[in-house]
């Protein structure tokens, strides 16, 4: 098998069907297993879409990675990474292949002891082996996760059925895959947000229809597992072929936009929906500031109102400074608690 100036010899081979449900839509011919990956060394950097390989580690400089994540083999040399989690161990698969950012299954581990939560229901994943069944589950925030010498802070994973680290997470750093050594060595190189923006649900196409598969189980939620959407913000999405099917599912209508209109279908009825785009998650401190600006805001405008221009100036340096004073305090004062490895809901009831 060769792969640009690669050549592997002796590769024991499974045949599937890539082109079931959407992997059909990403043409893709084959996929190189960690099997014949731990051969040699790798760097991955998604940023630039390159993937380097060399027999000699020393061709990557290994020294410019500070974060060092050891790792163990499965039978297919998959790597497992023990992560840990409200002081509790997890075993996660690094897995390419996971398009999400960290799952994991639940297994003694509590989401809703968490104070930053969604519940969910249905799947968004789909695969060569076919699609998962829908299930309830969660996304959460975690104030930290221990991986190899690094501690991960405000961290989004999610709840399945297996413990994953996936592409979402990747995609932040460049990283150096060493089975000799067993060990990952990663270089950040991007922060993603721990806040969620996301309209609240996932759809599929099936059989050329635009299916919801996956909601966030909010109160009064407009769309419901195994709505159809027929329009989203003027465009069909009925009876499409697989060329239009797959245009729509890698070219997402909905990806930069803060605002839906949607019409669906449920049980024979037609359905107008009108959505905006949520942020999930959000940070204590930023919503704390954004409180203490919105009362600043207030006084503000009522000395306009009723002071002179000077004493409106020397209420607007006075509040501004005060805000820039909570604000320094607030950050030292988590500091000190995630020093102490208290819970957020600590934090919180202390600071109310």
């Amino acid at each position: 098998m060769k792969v640009d100036h690669l050549v592997f010899k002796n590769v024991g081979t499974i045949v599937l069907d890539l082109n079931s449900a959407e992997l059909g839509c990403l043409k893709v011919d084959g996929i190189i297993g960690a099997n014949q990956m731990a051969k040699l060394f790798w760097r991955v950097n998604y940023s630039e879409n390159v993937l380097e390989a060399s027999a000699d580690l020393s061709n990557f400089n290994v020294k410019e990675y500070d974060i060092i994540i050891p790792f163990e083999s499965q039978p297919q040399k998959t790597p497992t990474i023990t992560a840990s989690l409200l002081n509790k161990d997890i075993k996660l698969t690094f897995d390419t292949g996971f398009t999400g950012r960290l799952e994991v299954s639940g297994d003694g581990i509590d989401p809703k002891t968490f104070q930053h939560v969604i519940k969910t229901f249905g799947t968004r994943t789909t695969g060569a082996f076919g699609t998962a069944t829908p299930a309830a589950g969660y996304i959460f925030r975690a104030d930290s996760l221990k991986m190899g010498n690094t501690l991960f802070q405000d961290e989004r994973i999610g709840t399945g059925k297996t413990d994953l680290i996936g592409n979402e997470f990747l995609k932040d750093f460049t990283f150096i895959l060493d089975w000799k050594n067993s060990n990952i060595y990663m270089k950040r190189i991007d922060k993603s947000p721990s806040t969620l923006e996301s309209f609240g649900f996932s759809y599929r196409f099936v059989n050329g229809d635009a299916m919801v598969t996956f909601i966030f189980e909010e109160e009064n939620f407009p769309l419901k597992i195994g709505d159809a959407i027929l329009r989203m913000n003027g465009i069909s999405f009925q009876n499409l072929d697989k060329e239009k099917s797959c245009y729509y599912f890698i070219n997402r209508v909905e990806k930069d936009l803060d605002r839906l209109k949607l019409q669906v279908k449920r049980g024979g009825k037609i359905i107008d929906v009108q959505m905006n785009k949520k942020e999930y998650l959000k940070q204590i401190l930023f919503v704390l500031f954004q409180t203490k600006l919105t009362v600043i805001g207030a006084v503000l405008s009522y000395h306009k109102s009723a002071k002179s221009a000077k004493s409106v100036g020397e209420t607007q340096s006075y509040f501004l400074f005060l805000a820039q004073r909570t604000l320094d305090y607030l950050i030292k004062y988590c500091a000190y608690f995630r020093s102490q490895r208290r819970s957020t809901q600590q934090m919180i009831n202390v600071l109310q």
